[in-house]
């Protein structure tokens, strides 16, 4: 899981094995 700072909120990027973005939280 990657997060990133982005506008002041939290974006939680959810990646599967091979490198594919699977989900997308702001939290």
């Amino acid at each position: 899981m990657v997060t990133l700072e982005y506008r002041s909120e939290r974006v939680n990027v959810n990646t599967d094995a091979s490198g594919k973005v699977t989900r997308i939280n702001c939290g």
